[in-house]
């Protein structure tokens, strides 16, 4: 943690392997090292747990990838078992959710960095129309991607596309590279 520059910002995602005694022994080992947050530290399902993990740790918890409901997620910012939500368009199933989602948060101050995986390129348009974006998880996962209009990044932020749409029409090369049959 020494040897960090202060403006890195470093997470840890668990992807929902561990239990309670595993995340409350991980999470006081990760205490040093100033983490933003600890992703997915419980199953998803135990809302609970995720509420009496975050009262033993000073680590923020962030989860959404696997929440697939606005009614879940109702859940956990209520109970308090939260402090980043990480809502993903494709899986929350469209934008209106996802927007609820966010203001939902909003009102209980809770951050929102959505989930990168299933479509990136819309969340670069919704984190643009909410009070309490924090940041764009961004994976480069192609190197030369599949959209017509990729995320583009200058200095480790993503400018705001000036196309209209939601940047998820495909080249011709993605449909003739990625092609199973």
């Amino acid at each position: 943690a020494e040897a960090m520059p202060d403006d890195i910002l470093l997470m840890v995602d668990a992807n929902q392997k561990w239990d309670l005694m595993q995340a409350g022994h991980a999470t006081g080992l990760f205490e040093d090292l100033k983490l933003s947050w600890v992703e997915e530290p419980l199953h998803p399902d135990d809302i609970k747990a995720h509420g009496m993990l975050k009262q033993q740790t000073p680590i923020p918890i962030a989860l959404g990838e696997h929440v697939y409901t606005t009614h879940a997620f109702r859940d956990f910012i209520e109970s308090g078992a939260v402090d980043v939500i990480q809502v993903d368009v494709c899986r929350i199933g469209g934008i209106t959710p996802w927007l609820e989602v966010a203001a939902m948060a909003n009102d209980a101050g809770i951050r929102v960095c959505p989930h990168a995986g299933d479509l990136m390129q819309v969340h670069q348009h919704l984190v643009k129309t909410i009070p309490n974006n924090w940041l764009l998880e961004v994976i480069p996962i192609w190197e030369e991607g599949p959209f017509k209009n990729q995320i583009r990044l200058e200095d480790g932020k993503c400018l705001t596309p000036l196309e209209p749409g939601v940047s998820s029409d495909f080249t011709r090369q993605a449909f003739e590279r990625y092609r199973v049959s």
